[in-house]
């Protein structure tokens, strides 16, 4: 059997004495002065290096189990996996799965409300909506004192009367005062149209508000009487309602909704007093109209119906 052959003497590592410790040689202690080891890294290199492996071995220590008992089971992994789909699963077909798996009532989606509903949902994606709200004190709410309010207010605010056109890129303020006035059916909501409502007096308002609204109930509204409008006023006072946010009739601009009249309190003079007050919500498109000029209309509309004897003149 061959002999091993012995390490160059200059490899061989250096004898210790016994008891003793190890004294370097004349090389090795130039090599320390100058911060070098004998691999070859410097002193600074080496503790880099031991940080950077603490460092390591910390974040390591962190994220890996302890020990083999403290790690999930492949199994436990997969079943928490397939729980998570059986419950996104439960949830899609309780929601917001297909309509066609839901049980119920059914009946057609079409007609009026079918109507109003796609134009509604056109205006809500096409107008940039904003919602003023204010109250005013009101001892009459008659629907024609009101419409005989907004026209004058259009007068004063005629942004509230335009409509914008989208092909020319351009802005129509109109000049007729044309006031819708929306109307509950069993069919849906309606919005029969005042026309010229400017050149009528409250009695004649009152009479064609009553007429258009009693055969939109009946069903006999003709559509020439649906079109054409320039300004809405929905009053959803009637069902109890106070403070909306009423959707604009596109492409008109604005539409003033009308809340329930009711005792409430009011500060005047430093007191506290009960007094009949009208919530309004003017809703408007913001393209054309801004906030000051949505105030400042809701402002002359509300000084004209605290004073409805005015507007008999």
């Amino acid at each position: 059997m061959p002999r091993a052959h012995p390490r160059d003497a200059r490899d061989a590592p250096p004898r210790r004495r016994a008891g003793g410790r190890h004294r370097p040689r004349a090389g090795e202690r130039d090599a320390r002065r100058r911060g070098v080891r004998d691999d070859g890294e410097t002193d600074d290199e080496a503790r880099t290096t031991t940080d950077t492996g603490a460092e390591e071995a910390e974040r390591d220590a962190e994220t890996e189990p302890a020990s083999a008992d403290d790690a999930p089971a492949a199994g436990t992994t997969e079943a928490a996996a397939a729980a998570v789909e059986a419950a996104a699963a439960t949830l899609d077909t309780a929601g917001d799965g297909p309509a066609g798996d839901v049980s119920g009532e059914r009946v057609p989606y079409r007609g009026v409300r079918r109507s109003v509903g796609e134009r509604m949902a056109r205006s809500a994606r096409t107008v940039p909506h904003a919602t003023h709200h204010d109250s005013v004190d009101a001892p009459l709410t008659y629907t024609a004192f009101v419409v005989r309010a907004v026209v004058d207010g259009l007068v004063g605010y005629p942004s509230l009367n335009a409509r914008p056109d989208e092909d020319r890129e351009e802005i129509v303020y109109r000049d007729e005062y044309n006031v819708g006035v929306a109307v509950a059916t069993e069919a849906g909501l309606v919005v029969p149209v005042v026309e010229d409502a400017d050149e009528l007096d409250v009695p004649a308002l009152a009479a064609r508000v009553d007429g258009l609204a009693s055969r939109a109930r009946d069903r006999a509204v003709d559509v020439s009487d649906l079109r054409g409008g320039t300004f809405t006023v929905s009053n959803v006072g009637a069902v109890g309602g106070e403070y909306v946010t009423p959707i604009v009739n596109h492409p008109e601009v604005a539409v003033l909704a009308l809340g329930a009249v009711r005792e409430r309190p009011r500060v005047v003079e430093g007191e506290a007093v009960a007094r009949h007050t009208l919530p309004l919500s003017l809703s408007i498109d913001h393209r054309v109209v801004d906030g000051a000029e949505a105030a400042a209309f809701t402002n002359r509309v509300m000084e004209r119906l605290r004073e409805p004897a005015r507007l008999l003149l």
